[in-house]
């Protein structure tokens, strides 16, 4: 569970994500409560620092599922958008 944090939580229009290092091709959706993927970023390449930060901006207030894959591996964590 320590491979994916996620912050600030609620996250107003931004939204931070670290990942162990040396997580390259990394799929991130971000799904609302009804299911629907509201955002996508297909095979993103992870910075040595491991953190990589979304823009919120153009989402609405309310809670939403963070999907992190990358090979085999998936992490899902909840959010809340609170502006």
């Amino acid at each position: 569970a320590n491979d994916l944090l996620v912050y600030p939580n609620p996250a107003g229009n931004l939204l931070n994500i670290d990942l162990q290092k040396n997580i390259n091709e990394t799929d991130i959706s971000i799904y609302s409560m009804t299911g629907v993927l509201v955002q996508k970023h297909d095979d993103l390449s992870i910075p040595e620092s491991g953190r990589i930060s979304l823009s919120l901006e153009h989402l609405p207030e309310g809670q939403y599922v963070l999907l992190v894959e990358n090979g085999a591996k998936s992490f899902t964590k909840r959010f809340i958008i609170i502006r």
